[in-house]
């Protein structure tokens, strides 16, 4: 018997009468000539009737269909919400689409269907039964969600670049952005994408548009252009930006493709360099030999930055960042070019496991690498995995890198499947890191030679005091020994005066030395209140001679702070010298310099130093600390610079308050040792 014979006697009897809960036989021969699976039930879902197009849908044949339910097409997962989903509305209006229908086919396959249903009445107008026919949209679905997919992992790559991207439209319209763009003007790229440069940028957007219509119009790229940029809450920045065309699939130029990346801190510091090379070039006629040596230092130190400005400029162009791929599912890491260059590797030979990256880690910065990637991987408390760490080349070298990366994949349990990240060769910036703490402490090294040049008059007075006195004890001995009857307790006196006074000047040499030598930083515990009496003891002999008071007001109990006690010495040193020239220049007939120690709120160790000086007013506050700003006549102004660098190197603060009546007071606060 033919397949269209069985499925006519499933919808009509013997006798030629229709099938119960049918209205009339269907037309068999007809439906197999329809492309969709016809499939015809009672009101309990009772399968009556099948077309040709079912059978190859589903992979059922008609017998195994017709009077079985149309659960036959269903996951369990899913029986309960099918009701919901399909029969209750059906029911309520009398016809129902679902437009992408999960089911499955006899071998067990996932499958999508485009359903329509209606129900179908008797003479009478009763229901009776239902009548659905579908098509396999399987790919369509298939391809919707992996268009979806890609899309989130275009989102992610994007807002993983350390740049800022636009993509515009010929209207000067956003159409998509990064997170780094939109967080320029303080909005997420959903905020940001479909409004116009006009209402964002107003003041430079006609600018934009106008290198936008080139690139358009040409399709030639338009690359390097620095340009400002008006944030939304009123910052002026600069930026570096390349413009691309951007085509449709067909080839046509519908937008531009903008690329930015923030030189703003770049073109703030060339500026400052080329303050510093103009007010050093004035000034190095009238300094010292040591000073001289220093501004060719410093000179050198520009010139090597400006070099490391241009490599940087070169990196941040092309971005410089390897992407890597980690599958948890094939157990492995995939790196791009770029990370193969970067370790020295083959790019076939850049597919590896997790285990085998692990040991390119150096093992010092292995803790750090697994408590980021835990915190990310494993417990989920960082929203992103971040570390900085040494890499071994194969070579056998090390390279520092900053790695990141974000789960972009998750099983149902929230166990992370796929992760994208960026890796990106630090190693330069290390150096160069490593390079200004060095050039820090030659700055330091020269502004105590710059002290003790100014101090030189004092401190010949104050040997000369111990000398004479030395001289003196030594006439008076020899006079003693010419005597018939030498009187030896005043000889023994005089011999111990000699030593005392002795002492006293190699100590006032030795306070110098150590004050001036040049040794590398060293990182110690300190005790503030000892530092404070050995500064105010290097300058009494010219506080003396310039007729002020000092006042040491040392708190007892104080924090010990970590750190090195030349340079804290430094400090203070240079805070005291200013505290006595501010009170000489006001020329009063007794000034007086106070020094207190307290306990900072935060538990810190806090040095202030009064003066009754003239004070400094506020708008010289708001730039004292500059590099190169002095209200000396004869000063260089980088002593206040370079001290506030040292106190910021040991984690702590300095700044400046009017005094309560008069001058000035510098403040001092250093965090106290870790436990």
């Amino acid at each position: 018997m033919s397949r269209q014979s069985k499925a006519s006697r499933a919808v009509s009897d013997t006798a030629g009468r229709p099938a119960p809960g049918l209205v009339r036989p269907l037309p068999i021969g007809l439906l197999d000539q329809v492309h969709d699976a016809v499939i015809a039930t009672d009101l309990a879902g009772i399968i009556q009737m099948c077309n040709a197009a079912a059978e190859r849908i589903y992979g059922y044949a008609a017998a195994e269909m017709i009077g079985q339910t149309v659960a036959l097409f269903y996951f369990s997962e899913d029986q309960a919400t099918i009701g919901a989903r399909v029969v209750g509305p059906l029911q309520a209006a009398g016809a129902h689409h679902v437009a992408a229908l999960r089911t499955r086919r006899k071998d067990g396959a996932e499958i999508y269907v485009d359903l329509r249903l209606s129900l179908q009445h008797d003479e009478a107008g009763r229901p009776v039964g239902m009548l659905g026919c579908s098509n396999d949209v399987t790919d369509m679905h298939r391809a919707e969600r992996e268009g979806r997919e890609q899309r989130q992992d275009l989102r992610v790559i994007l807002d993983a670049m350390p740049a800022m991207l636009w993509h515009k439209d010929r209207d000067n319209r956003i159409v998509r952005a990064n997170r780094e763009a939109a967080a320029l003007n303080g909005m997420t790229p959903a905020e940001i994408e479909g409004r116009s440069t006009f209402d964002l940028f107003p003041e430079q957007a006609e600018q934009y548009h106008r290198d936008d219509l080139e690139v358009i119009s040409t399709g030639v790229p338009k690359l390097g252009i620095v340009e400002p940029l008006e944030t939304v809450r009123g910052e002026q920045r600069w930026m570096r930006t390349d413009k691309l065309p951007y085509r449709d699939a067909r080839g046509e130029i519908i937008g531009v493709l903008v690329f930015a990346v923030d030189i703003t801190d770049q073109k703030r510091a060339e500026q400052a360099l080329e303050q510093a090379r103009d007010t050093l070039e004035q000034r190095v006629a009238r300094r010292t030999a040591a000073l001289a040596e220093a501004v060719e230092q410093l000179h050198r130190e520009v010139a090597q930055r400006q070099q490391a400005e241009t490599r940087l400029d070169l990196a941040l162009a092309a971005t410089d960042l390897a992407m890597w791929e980690w599958d948890a599912r094939r157990e492995e890491t995939l790196f791009d070019a770029r990370g193969a260059q970067m370790l020295g590797y083959a790019p076939e030979g850049m597919r590896q496991s997790v285990g085998f990256w692990a040991t390119l880690a150096h093992p010092d910065d292995l803790e750090a690498s697994s408590r980021a990637w835990n915190a990310h991987v494993g417990d989920g408390t960082a929203s992103h995995f971040e570390v900085e760490q040494r890499l071994r080349t194969k070579s056998g070298e090390y390279v520092w890198v900053l790695t990141r990366g974000k789960a972009v994949e998750r099983a149902p349990d929230g166990a992370v499947l796929r992760m994208i990240g960026t890796t990106r060769d630090i190693t330069a910036q290390k150096a160069l890191a490593e390079q200004a703490r060095r050039h820090q402490a030659e700055l330091a090294h020269i502004l105590r030679l710059e002290t003790v040049n100014c101090l030189a008059a004092e401190l010949a007075h104050e040997i000369n005091q111990p000398l004479g006195a030395i001289a003196n004890f030594a006439n008076g001995l020899a006079t003693r020994l010419r005597q018939a009857h030498p009187d030896r307790a005043a000889m023994l006196e005089a011999a111990e005066r000699i030593s005392t006074q002795a002492m006293r000047a190699g100590a006032v040499l030795q306070g110098v030395r150590s004050f001036v030598r040049k040794d590398a930083p060293c990182q110690q515990a300190c005790d503030v209140n000892a530092l404070v009496a050995s500064a105010g003891e290097f300058l009494a002999a010219e506080a003396r001679h310039r007729g002020v008071v000092v006042r040491l007001d040392l708190a007892p109990g104080l924090p010990v702070v970590t750190g090195d006690p030349i340079q804290i010495e430094q400090v203070l040193v240079n805070l005291l010298r200013n505290g006595l020239e501010a009170i000489v220049a006001e020329d009063s007939a007794q000034g007086s310099l106070t020094v207190r120690t307290c306990r900072g709120a935060l538990g810190e160790a806090e040095v202030r130093i009064a003066d009754s000086g003239g004070g400094v007013s506020a708008e010289a506050r708001e730039r004292i600390f500059e590099p190169f700003f002095t209200t000396k006549s004869t000063g260089l102004g980088m002593g206040l610079s370079i001290s506030r660098s040292l106190v910021e190197a040991h984690g702590g603060r300095l700044w400046c308050e009017p005094g309560a009546d008069a001058g000035a007071t510098f403040c001092v606060s250093l965090p106290p040792a870790a436990p």
